[in-house]
């Protein structure tokens, strides 16, 4: 039983790294496009990049602060990254978790 135990920890783990490290390629891959639009002044594109690069960001934050307890201010973060990506289904759905 402390095996099964032990291997579940581990892939629980391991699912939350593989999950971080997708959130960080893609808050990487919001913040290059966002600097080629930027370069090639294409503005718009750049400020949407930028917004889903910083609600991305806020995401984690709210994570965080979730997994510590403060779900009070996790909501708040959430509540942020909809302003910024309010079509955003999966923060739609975090959020209203919270709610």
């Amino acid at each position: 039983m402390l095996g099964v135990a032990l291997i579940w920890t581990a892939a629980v783990a391991q699912s939350k790294k593989d999950k971080e490290d997708t959130s960080k390629e893609a808050m990487g891959e919001h913040y290059k496009t966002a600097q080629k639009a930027l370069a090639e002044s294409d503005f718009a594109r750049a400020e949407q990049e930028y917004k889903q690069f910083i609600s991305e960001a806020l995401q984690r934050l709210a994570s965080r602060r979730a997994t510590g307890g403060d779900l009070k201010r996790s909501a708040a973060l959430l509540e942020e990254a909809l302003q910024l990506a309010p079509e955003d289904v999966h923060l739609r759905l975090n959020f209203a978790a919270t709610q």
